[in-house]
């Protein structure tokens, strides 16, 4: 027999036995009906991201309170409970419980949205390289932040372009339906372009027309080259030797280089053609800032040289192995002298010469 007491407080309770044939007894008990609590409380949210904490509360009526969230119990009134489990629905028990052992129990479902995991792929670049980050994150995502050297873009391949070599962070953050959110924070390497110089001398004269020229690229430590050397074509190391079948104008030279980083640069070489070797044949050394001195036409295309002068004894009055290098006397006596001279042009070929230099006051 099941009966529910409405109030608490004592009651007596009578049991009456009665036989088949009629005889009777019964019994008297003072009994004491304890007051029941009633489980109240509150929830900060009923759904909620997994990793992420949900408050209860408890407003109970009771002598102390529990709840259980799948196998954790937490046995206090007001709890701050971070949900690690995966995604899903789990039941929660609310227990109100008084001194006497009378208890009440509420239960309710908290569903857990899964988490997104941020991620994306972060390939290094160059200088001015456009570079492609490509979202390969976990989750059902339907936002994609990203914050590229402080400016913000949106999706899952943005592209962006550095112009200065250095170390860069990159950050994602991706957004679920139902607003989970996670980030990630990468570094982006940008590397230096390389930076080549070009260099270049002649290395001989084929007659009858056949111009030798040794291109070199300096620095040369990087690990592909491309050369192209206007009429004279390609060439793909840190040397080039070619010839040119015409002299007297330019040449346009294009180089490219390659390391982790592709560089260039370019230059207009004039090829020029088969040294005249050229002397004054008189000269007047009286600082009027006129033909004040005595050397060889042309000295840029000239690799080696010495040149010797003699008076009228026979005696060197001057020697120089610096093709820029004038004869400039000072307090000399007019008159003719004798001039001796080895040059050595741009396309190696040596050449003695002689003659006399009128010396006028």
């Amino acid at each position: 027999m099941n009966y529910i007491v409405a109030d608490s407080g004592f009651a007596w309770l009578k049991l009456y036995s009665k036989t088949q044939y009629g005889c009777l007894d019964s019994i008297s008990q003072k009994t004491r009906f304890n007051k029941s609590p009633i489980a109240i409380y509150s929830i900060s949210d009923s759904t909620i991201c997994q990793g992420d904490s949900i408050v209860l509360k408890d407003q109970s009526l009771a002598d102390s309170v529990a709840w259980k969230v799948n196998n954790s119990v937490y046995p206090i009134a007001n709890a701050k409970i971070k949900v690690t489990e995966n995604a899903g629905s789990y039941p929660l028990f609310h227990f109100a419980i008084n001194r006497n052992g009378c208890a009440d129990t509420n239960i309710l479902s908290v569903k857990i949205e899964a988490k997104p995991k941020a991620n994306f792929t972060n390939t290094n670049a160059c200088e001015n390289e456009k570079i492609a980050f490509m979202d390969i994150s976990t989750g059902k995502n339907v936002q994609w932040i990203w914050k590229i050297l402080n400016k913000t873009k949106y999706g899952i391949a943005p592209t962006d372009t550095i112009g200065k070599a250095g170390n860069y962070s990159v950050k994602l953050r991706v957004n679920t339906s139902f607003g989970c959110t996670d980030s990630v924070t990468k570094m982006v390497v940008v590397y230096p372009n390389p930076t080549p110089n070009i260099y270049f001398t002649g290395t001989g004269f084929t007659p009858p027309d056949q111009y030798g020229y040794l291109f070199e690229c300096k620095p040369d430590t990087f690990v592909f080259y491309k050369w192209q050397i206007g009429s004279a074509g390609n060439a793909d190391k840190a040397k080039a030797y070619v010839y040119f079948s015409e002299s007297g104008k330019s040449e346009h030279v294009y180089l490219e280089v390659t390391d982790n980083c592709k560089g260039k640069t370019d230059s207009l070489v004039y090829i020029k053609g088969l040294t005249l070797y050229l002397f004054p044949n008189s000269f007047t050394p009286n600082s009027d800032g006129h033909n004040d001195g005595f050397g060889i036409a042309g000295p840029e295309y000239i690799k080696q040289y010495k040149l010797r002068i003699f008076n009228r004894w026979g005696e060197e009055v001057f020697f120089t192995q610096n093709p820029y290098e004038l004869w400039k006397p000072q307090n000399p006596l007019p008159g003719l002298y004798v001039y001796k001279a080895a040059v050595q042009d741009i396309y190696s070929r040596w050449k003695e010469l002689d003659g006399v230099v009128y010396l006028l006051r």
